[in-house]
Parts: C-alpha cells; structure tokens; sequence
C-alpha cells in the first residue's frame, strides 16, 4: 500500500510543489538541530531580517559569531574535545596496524 491510510494513494509532486521546496543548508557544515529555535526580534530588526533572501543562513552566521565572540569558552571546549577524540583515533587506528604489522 502506498501513502497514509486515507490518503491519496497515488501522490504527485507537482513543479509547482517542487519550486517551494527549500534547499538544504549549505551554509552548514555539520547536521542541523531537529527542533528550529524560534525567536522574536524588535519590529525595526524583524522587518530587515523578513526581507532578506537567505535570512535562515543569516540568523545562523549572526548566532556563531556572537558565540565565537562571547562564547569562546563554549566553543574552545568543543574544538578541543574534537581534536581529542582525532588523537585518539588516530591512535588507535595506528596501534592498530602496528599489531597488524607486528603479526
């Protein structure tokens, strides 16, 4: 059975349907978040923020600098758990091929 019971069975995405589809985010290099944050900006803000072409990739660059400035702690943290976790894997991987070797 196709589509949800009671549904249309036979579903067609029209170019219509299609053209509202939004790109994926290319302004990010790792998953997004599976829940948006919803804010609400002053009157003056929100108006320029609505009428930009691209104002999700906008709201997302003004959020990492603001952390990369304020919250540099937070992001230390998270750079240096990353290089960390590289370290070990690379570790290991060469421990690895070592025992391989060795064998």
């Amino acid at each position: 059975t196709k589509g949800a019971k009671g549904g249309n069975p036979d579903p067609v995405q029209t170019e219509a349907f299609k053209s509202q589809i939004k790109p994926s985010a290319a302004d990010v290099d790792e998953p997004l978040a599976k829940k948006p944050l919803a804010v609400k900006l002053p009157v003056s803000h929100d108006a320029i923020v609505r009428a930009m072409d691209n104002k999700q990739a906008f709201v997302r660059a003004a959020v990492r600098e603001k952390l990369e400035r304020d919250g540099s702690a937070i992001l230390s943290m998270n750079i240096l758990h990353e290089l960390i976790e590289n370290s070990v894997n690379r570790f290991v991987e060469k421990a690895h091929s070592f025992v391989q070797d060795s064998a």
